[in-house]
């Protein structure tokens, strides 16, 4: 059985700033994509996707070290969204710091495609009077919700 390569450490030195402990991570850890401009993270990478790193015996993520060290500190509430869409990316020109709603708003889950959405998955409009919002939120179509309980009564009818 095949012993796993030990992974090296980047401990803080006497004395060292940042930035010096930025560029030692990068130069161990970081590879350049010509392709996309992007700065892939090659350490830990953790099961959401983002790189990790352990500094002063603490776990960090990388694209808020990153971004904290070369665009400037940030409030703590705020987020590090990253433009390119990728996760492992660390490129300071990639990742921008913004509020949880604009990170939200920015980003391509399923909710915010909803969203977005203008018609119904039968062409109905999704807006003026055909649209209906219930209590959790969630927005639908009322002319197919009440084909859906045409249906549901002619079956309870029949059976």
């Amino acid at each position: 059985m095949a012993r796993r390569k030990r992974e090296k450490r980047i401990a803080r030195r006497k004395g060292e700033t940042d930035l010096e402990l930025l560029g030692r991570a990068a130069a161990v850890y970081v590879e350049r994509c010509d392709l996309t401009g992007c700065w892939n993270w090659r350490g830990k990478i953790g099961k959401n996707g983002y790189g990790r790193i352990r500094i002063d015996k603490q776990d960090v993520l990388v694209h808020r070290f990153f971004c904290a060290t070369l665009n400037g500190e940030f409030p703590a509430d705020f987020q590090v969204d990253h433009l390119c869409r990728n996760r492992a990316c660390v490129a300071p020109a990639h990742l921008e710091a913004v509020t949880h709603t604009v990170n939200w708003l920015r980003s391509d889950s399923v909710v915010r495609r909803k969203l977005d959405q203008v018609v119904c998955l039968h062409g109905h409009p999704l807006s003026g009077p055909n649209l209906y919002v219930d209590k959790r939120g969630h927005r639908g179509c009322k002319e197919c919700n009440r084909r859906r309980t045409a249906e549901y009564q002619h079956r309870r009818k029949s059976a």
